[in-house]
C-alpha cells in the first residue's frame, strides 16, 4: 500500500485505472478504481479509462493514416482488401475497459461510478 499525497489532478493521473482504498474523516473506508480526478472530488469506478482512450484514439489516428496511404498506392483493390491490411480495428466490446463488463478482470467489480468530494476523503492509499 501506498500513500498517495497530496490529493490532486498530476499525483492522481498516474494511478488512473489502480485500486484505491479510501479512508473518510468519520473513519470509514472505500474501495474502488480510480478513474480521475475533477475540480474537488475524485471519479471512482468510471468505465471510461481516459489513459488508455488517449492511447487508443492515437493507434487509431495512425491506422486511418495507414489507410489513406494504402488507398493511394492500391487504386485496383477493393477497399475491404485493404481495411484487412490496415491493422486492429476498434468497435464495441474489444480492449480494455471498453464496452459494458469487458476489461481487465471483465469490469471493475466494485460497483458503479461514482464522485466523491476531496473535503470527505482524511488518506488515500494506492493498493499494489
Amino acid at each position: 500500500m501506498r500513500r498517495i499525497h497530496p490529493i490532486d489532478e498530476p499525483t492522481c493521473r498516474e494511478h488512473y485505472g489502480k485500486p484505491v482504498l479510501i479512508v473518510l474523516r468519520d473513519g470509514s473506508e472505500l474501495v474502488a478504481i480510480l478513474s480521475r480526478h475533477e475540480t474537488d472530488k475524485l471519479i471512482l469506478n468510471s468505465r471510461i479509462n481516459y489513459a488508455e482512450n488517449a492511447v487508443a484514439a492515437e493507434d487509431l489516428q495512425a491506422t486511418k493514416a495507414s489507410l489513406k496511404s494504402k488507398k493511394a498506392k492500391v487504386r485496383g483493390k477493393s477497399a475491404a482488401k485493404v481495411k484487412a491490411v490496415a491493422g486492429p480495428g476498434f468497435g464495441p466490446g474489444f480492449g480494455p475497459g471498453v464496452g459494458p463488463g469487458f476489461g481487465p478482470g471483465f469490469g471493475p467489480g466494485f460497483g458503479g461510478e461514482f464522485a466523491i468530494d476531496l473535503s470527505l476523503i482524511a488518506l488515500l492509499f494506492l493498493l499494489i
